[in-house]
């Protein structure tokens, strides 16, 4: 679980980083004009909880 969560965190380009699932969101809700322009994501995700979970487990 914490591995998925590491991941979902982990920049890349398929949907399993959470930053390219939310941008791919973005630009479908601004292609049915549900958005008026697509945010920054990658200022909404912090990492920060799940790295500190990470480097209590080791």
């Amino acid at each position: 679980m914490l591995e998925d969560n590491l991941k979902a965190f982990t920049r890349a380009d398929n949907m399993q980083y959470l930053g390219y699932s939310a941008a791919y969101s973005a630009r479908f809700l601004k292609s049915k004009n549900m958005l008026e322009s697509i945010p920054d994501v990658e200022k909404l995700l912090d990492d920060s909880f799940i790295r500190a979970i990470a480097r209590e487990k080791k």
